[in-house]
């Protein structure tokens, strides 16, 4: 009866008390560990390949033919102001005396005066005052005459067109052609030249 009842109560609380120790309580998940995993790290930048400078493109070659024409036109160019130097030259050298020579060399041919000049009672050129001269440039045969810039109301008249369009500045003639006729007028400007100076007592 009511003791079976309690034997068997007291049995099924037993079974029960047994069971709960049995199993053990599920250990609770760290929040912590959670946020480790979730946060991963980011993946290193992959280092970009150096890129090699594109090689410089190779200068042209210059042909024989135009390094020849080159050479051959520097060669005339040359040869050409060689004459103009040397028939200008000549054409200076006349005058020597009165004047005397201060440059001879193979690309400058220059006349001075022989005693000093006095310029509005100054010596201003004690060793004597430029006059002329022929000088090779780059571009062309220079001749240098002095009178013209001294005195250059009395060239406003006399120095022959040819001649005139050659004049660059106030005092130097750019002379490029082998030309007999501006020979002749260099000649007859420098005569011009002479008596001035006479007149002012230079020469």
């Amino acid at each position: 009866g009511k003791k079976n009842y309690r034997d068997h109560i007291s049995t099924r609380l037993l079974l029960m008390v047994s069971t709960r120790s049995q199993t053990k309580p599920k250990p609770k998940k760290d929040k912590t560990e959670k946020v480790v995993q979730s946060v991963k790290p980011k993946p290193k930048p992959k280092r970009k390949a150096a890129t090699k400078p594109a090689p410089k493109p190779k200068a042209e070659k210059k042909s024989p033919k135009k390094a020849a024409t080159k050479q051959s036109h520097s060669k005339n160019t040359s040869d050409l102001f060689g004459t103009i130097f040397k028939n200008t030259a000549a054409v200076i050298k006349k005058f020597t005396p009165p004047l005397k020579v201060t440059k001879n060399t193979a690309d400058k041919y220059e006349l001075t005066t022989l005693k000093g000049a006095k310029i509005n009672g100054r010596d201003r050129y004690p060793d004597g005052i430029f006059f002329a001269s022929a000088q090779i440039q780059k571009h062309f045969v220079g001749f240098y005459f002095f009178p013209i810039y001294s005195h250059p109301r009395e060239f406003k008249t006399g120095v022959a067109d040819d001649l005139k369009s050659l004049l660059c500045g106030k005092s130097c003639f750019h002379l490029k052609k082998d030309d007999p006729k501006i020979y002749t007028q260099i000649e007859a400007v420098l005569k011009k030249g002479v008596q001035i100076y006479k007149k002012e007592k230079w020469l």
